[in-house]
């Protein structure tokens, strides 16, 4: 078996932002890769995974899964339509925060303000709040992030980008990190939410999900969950689940897959995976770039971006005459991080 599971965010036009810090495929390149992966895998959904996790049925040697994180409204309007005119399954990976509070996530705010600020002025604000909250100067070399990790975490950015995006997600203390970009994102944005309501799906479009069985948890706030106390790991799957509960209407909705925030593994860990499996979910998708062999360790599944496969913009295999995978780039066959297949 080769299960390839591969995963989208931002589905619309590829020029619609000025600057860096947002990554689109639009609809067309979204349908082309469709077609292309089409040629070598047959697409499964999340109700043939899990019937082959419980061992009641079995997925095609070559099978592959698409997914979405983050609950954005562009998936739902551009990527949804050409999924059910092409008869493909996918699951909608959803953040509890924006439905419940109408409070966009840092991540997204981060992206946001990379995508619509230029590049220098970006970091001459985040040094200007720096030093107003702490009364220090911002001096990114001092911590000290060697350039591999950077590719990494962030393999599409340059050196520099990643570099300020992993001070943000990790280095930077939480709060102070959400000042930083709070007193930022209020210098473009004056009615946030407002700009939940047109950024991330809607309860609606959410209802329509869970209702064709293509609903998972991406977490509540989309923290580094291996970064947080067991208490709040747990809270940040209970909150989204309920938060869900309220939007369907149901008490006892039937919610069993997990999109891990980030998904690199030191944002990872067993216990995370552990709480996950406590809470009633069935499998985690990870972003370990390699195929999944087996389903052993549903909870630790790898995962693709859009640009690592065929019909991406850097593919990493490709195919030979007799249909058999070549690996191209820095990808692997079987999982290794957290289960040797």
């Amino acid at each position: 078996m080769q299960l390839l599971a591969v995963n989208y965010h931002y589905i619309h036009n590829e020029d619609l932002y000025p600057y860096p810090g947002i990554y689109p495929i639009s609809a067309v390149r979204f349908r082309n890769q469709l077609k292309e992966l089409g040629k070598i895998f047959k697409f499964v959904g999340q109700e043939e995974l899990i019937e082959a996790i419980d061992g009641r049925n079995k997925l095609p040697d070559k099978s592959c899964i698409i997914t979405f994180d983050d609950g954005l409204a562009c998936q739902y309007e551009k990527a949804l339509p050409v999924l059910e005119d092409m008869k493909i399954p996918a699951i909608f990976f959803i953040n509890g925060k924006p439905l419940a509070k109408n409070k966009a996530l840092l991540v997204h705010k981060i992206h946001w303000l990379r995508a619509n600020t230029e590049p220098k002025k970006f970091i001459e604000q985040i040094s200007t709040f720096y030093q107003e909250l702490t009364g220090e100067e911002f001096d990114v070399s001092k911590f000290n992030i060697p350039s591999i990790q950077n590719r990494k975490s962030y393999r599409y950015d340059t050196d520099n980008d990643a570099r300020i995006k992993l001070i943000l997600n990790k280095f930077l203390d939480t709060d102070l990190r959400e000042k930083i970009i709070d007193k930022m994102f209020a210098l473009l944005i004056s009615d946030e939410k407002e700009f939940c309501n047109k950024f991330y799906m809607n309860s609606e479009q959410i209802r329509y999900l869970y209702k064709n069985k293509w609903l998972g948890i991406h977490s509540y706030s989309h923290p580094p969950l291996s970064l947080l106390p067991i208490n709040k790991v747990k809270e940040e799957y209970t909150r989204c689940l309920e938060a869900l509960k309220d939007i369907i209407g149901e008490q006892n909705i039937q919610i069993y897959g997990l999109s891990y925030p980030y998904g690199n593994p030191e944002y990872i860990s067993h216990m995370v995976a552990q709480i996950a499996g406590e809470v009633g979910l069935k499998f985690g998708f990870t972003m370990e770039r390699s195929f999944n062999t087996t389903l052993k360790e549903p909870l630790f599944l790898a995962r693709a971006d859009t640009h690592d496969v065929v019909g991406g913009r850097y593919p990493v295999f490709k195919t030979d005459n007799e249909g058999e995978i070549e690996i191209t780039g820095d990808f692997e066959l079987r999982r290794k991080l957290y289960i040797q297949e």
